[in-house]
């Protein structure tokens, strides 16, 4: 991976690097995209839909497709370039895919390709249906746009740490922070790139607009901004036909879309977002309120169509206060006037407590969908005579209960013999198996205190660093965040399991807590009920 130093300061030279640089996937993804292309029963159209999920597979065949074609003879859309290459060369462009663990790839690599699936969703439900016929250009385009973005982070993956870092958090001129960076601007190397590898025109063409041909779009935006009614803004049009008609071009939906989506990334009722949103409700000739609602809305589904993951998803900050951000901005101050380093650390910023509070209401929202199927398996869990045929199908069902009540990771544990270490038992929601995890009781303070007596732990960003430190090291990489719920079970007066859970990483609500513990409870009886029917 190329670091610092070895990084190039020309358009030229960015892309002659990025050209080569291999986007990974993960080999749960890798496998899945392979026995799609193989299954025989599925047509090009369902191959196409499917592999969608997987937008660097999408983008290693449709450069193969249409590298080296004129604009007019390209693909815009994957089932024609996967009917151009034919199934075979297909499978295998798809093998060829290098995968990483979940955990080894760029954080800037998965946010970014997040974004691109969240732009997709925009741009499907703002443009797609009023432009049926174009609607395959619209939703590849949209989904490809960020593919330079992509490369870079896959390529040098602190570069998008410092653009959060510098121009989210401190509020660095964005321009002058890509030179800084790139040596030229994000725009020239992503317009050339894309067009290198043959992507659908309209993707080199949006970046076109937001570097050397801004006039038109500085136009737009200007109508958009200063004129408050849909009348006002269709006159100054009339006054304007060169602008109209060139507003009214198909082409600018893959801009629009990714605009939203990457304005939404720090900040919903931030001036730079405003005006996106505004320039597609002039676009669409639609009132803004209208247009906001309807982004809100495919915001919250794009969220619900992606799986589960502790990356942040821009719908998550709609339940904030509508002034908040998630990266507060640092103002500079005077060296001398900076705290020592030994000073106690500072209180969470405003945003981070914001996100919190929004994710646990996320959270209370979700749980009150699944509150039926979690009473069924609780009550389950108590029925008299005990329905299961071994303790495995019961922890099984507690298990799927847990889950029930928001828990997006779960792992159950059990002491051997010599109660000496815990072994898993059940788990759900990791991306790598669990079941020859260990963990040692003996030395560790925190697990000795859990197996002496039945106790319930709550770890929390408040009192993250005084238990942070105890958690035993095999599990901070799969619990990686500061919010964790840890319950000890007994059977009679000795402790038989330790269930751990949280919610990828996100805040846990207390109606969660409750319900967890309710789970915790309901296990404990129903191993009882068991132990009885077994001396029956």
């Amino acid at each position: 991976m190329a670091n610092q130093r070895e990084l190039p300061k020309t358009v030229k030279g960015w892309v002659d690097l990025l050209d080569r640089a291999p986007i990974p996937v993960t080999p749960e993804e890798l496998k899945a995209a392979r026995e799609i292309v193989a299954n025989d029963r599925l047509s090009l159209r369902d191959i196409a839909e499917r592999l969608q999920q997987f937008p660097p597979m999408v983008l290693q065949v449709m450069r193969a497709a249409n590298r080296g074609r004129q604009v007019d003879n390209r693909a815009e859309s994957l089932e024609v370039a996967i009917n151009r290459l034919g199934l075979g060369k297909v499978e295998q462009l798809v093998k060829a895919v290098p995968s990483k663990p979940h955990e080894q790839l760029p954080r800037g690599l998965r946010q970014s390709l997040l974004i691109s699936q969240h732009a997709s969703t925009q741009a499907n439900g703002l443009f797609a249906q009023r432009l049926a016929r174009l609607w395959t250009e619209i939703h590849w385009g949209s989904l490809l746009f960020l593919a330079p973005v992509w490369a870079l982070c896959s390529v040098a993956p602190s570069l998008f740490e410092q653009w959060e870092k510098r121009a989210l958090t401190h509020g660095e001129d964005e321009g002058k922070l890509e030179k800084a960076l790139l040596g030229v601007r994000l725009s020239e190397i992503a317009a050339q790139l894309s067009e290198h590898w043959g992507l659908p025109e309209w993707i080199a063409r949006g970046y076109e607009l937001l570097g050397r041909d801004k006039r038109m779009l500085v136009r737009a935006l200007h109508i958009a901004h200063h004129c408050e009614t849909p009348q006002q803004q269709l006159q100054q049009l009339d006054a304007q036909q060169e602008l109209a008609i060139w507003l009214t071009q198909p082409a600018n939906t893959v801009l629009l879309a990714n605009a939203l989506a990457v304005a939404a990334h720090n900040r919903w009722g931030s001036p730079h977002t405003l005006r996106w949103q505004q320039l597609t409700a002039l676009y669409l000739r639609e009132p803004l309120g209208q247009v906001q609602n309807n982004i809100h809305q495919l915001a919250a589904k794009s969220a619900r169509q992606l799986p589960a993951s502790a990356l942040w998803h821009p719908a998550q900050a709609l339940l904030w206060p509508w002034d908040a951000v998630r990266f507060t901005p640092e103002p500079e101050q005077p060296e001398a006037a900076a705290e020592p380093a030994s000073k106690a650390p500072a209180a969470p910023a405003k945003a981070d407590a914001a996100q919190e509070q929004a994710q646990k209401a996320a959270a209370r929202a979700e749980l009150a969908k699944q509150l039926p199927q979690w009473k069924a398996l609780v009550t389950q869990l108590q029925a008299a005579p005990s329905p299961f045929n071994s303790v495995l199908q019961l922890t099984q069902c507690a298990r799927e209960a847990a889950v029930t009540c928001g828990m997006q990771r779960v792992l159950l544990l059990l002491p051997n013999r010599e109660r000496s270490f815990l072994v898993a038992q059940q788990s759900h929601g990791f991306t790598e198996p669990v079941s020859n995890l260990k963990l040692d009781i003996p030395t560790s303070p925190l697990l000795r205190k859990l197996m002496a007596e039945p106790a319930m732990l709550h770890i929390d960003s408040a009192n993250y660093a005084r238990y942070g430190a105890h958690i035993p090291g095999v599990l901070k990489p799969l619990f990686d965040g500061q919010h964790l719920l840890l319950r000890s079970l007994s059977q009679g007066e000795k402790v038989v399991m330790l269930l751990i859970a949280d919610a990828g990483g996100n805040a846990i609500d207390e109606l969660q807590v409750q319900t967890f513990t309710r789970t915790a409870q309901a296990l404990e009886k129903g191993l009882q009920i068991y132990a009885k029917r077994g001396r029956a």
